[in-house]
């Protein structure tokens, strides 16, 4: 059943739970100018925390409920801020020309992300808290984003298949998943090809070998092998005049012949 929790002759936007479910922030124009507050649960009166001359919007709980990330627009620019429950110790994350908004706590409480258009373009930054060390997460775009429960991964939307698609990005690998029409979830950069090497002689293997390469998707394995004979031969000297392979190759190496093995096969 839908239950009103406010109840004023003002707009209320951008609700925001708690970490304990107790109290929504949001941010209102009850004064006229759009400022932050929050409401308990139950419904009551709302408690408005700010009350400067500039719009604040999208307001964003740390994870142990102490603190309010926001958005203020400051002149024509858009800045970062944080501030206690209570409203007091307001605190200037950015100060940059570009627009910085729509902060997001990450789970473990270490960093925001936030939306920026420091390029030109609107694109996903973090900031590092206990630094003030900034990032660019993605390029290529993305807006309004949100955290992975292991504040691993972050979550955006963006522009693809001529309409606004969500996106995953890993924090450590930079790697790009997205969801496309009729599509399951894949990687969009870079996945790793392994290929093994052994040397053997009279049936004992007397090397082995492990080469990894970054394959791009649409690489056929044909070019993978390819590629990881040729390093291979360089990294390690070889007298080899046969080399065994799991499909037929028509790399042009001088005095080297490249056999398929047959099922019953003994040749070394």
């Amino acid at each position: 059943a839908t239950r009103r929790i406010t109840d004023a002759t003002a707009d209320f936007w951008g609700a925001a739970w708690s970490p304990d479910g107790a109290q929504l922030a949001f941010y209102s124009n009850h004064r006229g100018n759009r400022d932050i507050g929050i409401i308990p649960e139950s419904g009551g009166s709302p408690l408005l925390l700010t009350s400067s001359d500039s719009p604040e919007f999208s307001p964003a709980w740390s994870p142990d409920g102490m603190k309010i990330a926001y958005s203020r627009s400051v002149g024509r620019n858009t800045d970062l801020f944080t501030m206690s429950t209570d409203g007091s110790d307001s605190t200037r994350l950015t100060e940059h020309e570009a627009m910085d908004a729509f902060p997001k706590w990450s789970p473990d409480g270490t960093m925001l992300a936030f939306t920026s258009r420091r390029t030109g373009e609107s694109e996903i930054w973090t900031i590092e808290l206990g630094n003030g060390r900034f990032s660019q997460v993605t390029k290529g775009g993305g807006d309004y984003c949100a955290w992975s429960y292991d504040s691993k991964t972050i979550y955006y939307t963006d522009q693809a298949d001529d309409c606004q698609n969500v996106f995953a990005i890993d924090l450590e690998t930079r790697q790009v998943k997205k969801r496309k029409k009729g599509e399951e979830e894949r990687e969009e950069e870079e996945e790793v090809a392994v290929i093994n090497y052994l040397k053997v002689i009279n049936g004992a293997i007397i090397q082995a070998h492990t080469v990894e390469i970054k394959k791009k998707l649409d690489e056929s394995s044909h070019k993978l092998l390819s590629l990881a004979i040729v390093d291979i031969r360089q990294k390690i000297p070889s007298e080899s005049r046969v080399i065994l392979v799991p499909q037929k190759m028509d790399l042009d190496l001088e005095s080297v012949k490249f056999t398929v093995p047959q099922r019953g096969d003994k040749k070394h």
